[in-house]
């Protein structure tokens, strides 16, 4: 290929074309895929606002779950576990509910007609992009230019740890995203203020994952053990407080009993041989990294804050990814901080870019076959726009099976080990006091336009394996 058209491809820049095209990318997975555990939850939320108005709100647990037995879409809805998650994502649901409880109360509508996905599925678009939007207001707030808030908001937007959770499986967990970048928003804004402490509490009461971060910020900006103190309790109220609603109720009681000491289980799982006992990987590493920012001394300059952030968060997350046995879901809360940390380091932002392209690549690919009930399976095609066609999905089939009837299991470690290395590499080359004697040179600081080609290819490449394995 011609040299100028080469080097005119590769300098240009994300503009409307690009976004039009992830757009339309997006579109087909929003009105295809939906996973059995969104149906669930929205069902919840929709039984929330009927146990509300009928003075049941204490009983939500034991109400949800009558409902959800009476009224499921099928078997597997009817059998899932109740509503086990927190109470602000069922909340967020019921509210969303009041216009389909008006429409089924005048025209015969059910609760799982595809339109009614769809309404439901839109809620998690809209919270999207508040996300997106955040994220830009955080660019903004530390004086970055027009094109690099573009290319940090695109590639957050066309991240496959954002694509596969959120459109794919129609996760839930992009409300915790979008509480975490707003308190980081509030955080950068004003040293003093208490209120990014409040919002980064609601992003608790979403996903407890939201801690893991949390606690870094913290030490960052507070020194005094006090207040430190005084301000996670502040920090932790909404969640308690979302659990003491339901405190003696015993479907409740049930459910969490069985939800946390799994996640504790997961969290302790992976160690290194100990003198009196095995070391939590995980665990240890997060210490260090509290300890880390504890030591820290950063100057009240957002960028700098904003870089320190960016960086416990990429840690953070990216030992939970690596050492803590994950759902495909919870990576949506890792996004917002690889798209930062691209975003504040202009001066590699090549490199970057590919290693945030490969590594999530490499964890997606993993997770297709290691969670085959969640991505190109019979059961995330058959609920909105194809049933709504009257097309039909192989009975019983998936790329893993596929995948691992050629293979084996022989390649899983590799493709694992592929991600990890690069997030290290993104650690080691973003970490904020890093000093080098490397001069900035175009050739690492200019955005690579082949890789938003192959960002905007790998989309639809899942996609249309999806199809094909599904209805070979």
């Amino acid at each position: 290929m011609n040299s100028r058209l080469l080097d005119s491809i590769n300098n240009r820049k994300i503009g409307k074309v690009e976004w039009i095209i992830l757009f339309a990318l997006l579109l087909f997975p929003l009105l295809t895929e939906c996973f059995y555990d969104f149906l669930a939850t929205y069902t919840h939320g929709y039984a929330l606002l009927r146990a509300t108005f009928q003075g049941h709100f204490f009983q939500f647990h034991e109400y949800a779950k009558t409902f959800t037995m009476e009224n499921g879409y099928d078997a597997t809805v009817k059998d899932m576990w109740g509503a086990a998650y927190p109470l602000p994502i069922y909340i967020f649901f019921a509210i969303w509910s009041i216009p389909v409880a008006i429409l089924r109360k005048i025209f015969e509508i059910g609760l799982y007609d595809v339109g009614v996905i769809l309404w439901y599925k839109l809620l998690i678009c809209i919270v999207l992009a508040g996300s997106v939007w955040k994220l830009g207001s955080i660019m903004k707030r530390v004086g970055a230019n027009e094109t690099v808030i573009t290319m940090t908001c695109f590639v957050f937007s066309s991240s496959l740890f954002l694509v596969m959770p959120t459109f794919f499986m129609s996760g839930y967990d992009i409300f915790c995203t979008f509480f975490m970048l707003w308190g980081i928003d509030e955080y950068i804004k004003n040293d003093k203020s208490l209120k990014w402490i409040g919002i980064l509490g609601i992003a608790l009461t979403f996903k407890a994952l939201a801690v893991f971060v949390f606690v870094p910020m913290l030490l960052l900006k507070e020194k005094r053990i006090l207040a430190i103190i005084w301000k996670g309790i502040l920090a932790i109220l909404p969640l308690m407080v979302c659990s003491m609603l339901f405190a003696f109720e015993e479907s409740f009681q049930n459910i969490s009993s069985s939800f946390l000491p799994s996640f504790v289980n997961k969290v302790l799982y992976n160690t290194l041989p100990g003198g009196n006992s095995p070391i939590p990987i995980f665990i240890a590493g997060w210490v260090a990294l509290c300890i880390w920012a504890y030591m820290q001394n950063v100057e009240n300059e957002p960028k700098i804050v904003a870089t320190n952030v960016a960086w416990s968060g990429l840690v953070s997350y990216g030992l939970l990814t690596t050492f803590v046995y994950c759902h495909p879901q919870w990576v949506v809360v890792f996004v917002p901080f690889l798209a930062l940390v691209l975003g504040l380091n202009e001066e590699r932002i090549k490199i970057n870019v590919i290693l945030e392209f490969v590594g999530t690549a490499a964890l997606s690919f993993f997770y297709l076959l290691h969670f085959a009930w969640v991505f190109c399976y019979r059961g995330s095609l058959g609920f909105v726009a194809l049933r709504g066609l009257g097309i039909q999905k192989n009975s019983d089939i998936s790329f893993a099976r596929y995948f691992h009837d050629i293979f084996t299991f022989t390649f899983d470690p590799l493709i694992f080990a592929v991600f990890a290395v690069a997030i290290l590499g993104l650690a080691v080359l973003n970490y904020p006091g890093r000093k080098t004697n490397e001069k900035p040179t175009d050739y690492l600081s200019h955005l690579d336009y082949g890789m938003i080609v192959l960002r905007l290819l790998l989309i639809p490449l899942l996609f249309v394996t999806d199809l094909l394995i599904n209805f070979a």
